[in-house]
């Protein structure tokens, strides 16, 4: 599941919790946070929700390519 224009420490967690009210194992999941991340907050992401799918990966695009802060 690819989550954005939501936090993803919300939206995660509300992932989970509906894939196991329809039977379905949060661990056998992809998730895939993408809106707005840079490295701080994908790994922030990883250390709260790392243990919550699967697999955890990040679409970083702008803030990883285009160094403007």
């Amino acid at each position: 599941m690819r989550f954005d224009s939501k936090n993803p420490l919300i939206a995660i967690p509300e992932y989970v919790d509906w894939l196991v009210a329809h039977g379905q194992d949060p661990m056998k999941k992809l998730a895939i946070p993408s809106d707005g991340l840079d490295a701080q907050t994908a790994h922030d992401i990883m250390k709260k929700c790392g243990h919550m799918v699967g697999k955890l990966t990040f679409g970083i695009g702008t803030s990883l390519s285009n160094n403007t802060k």
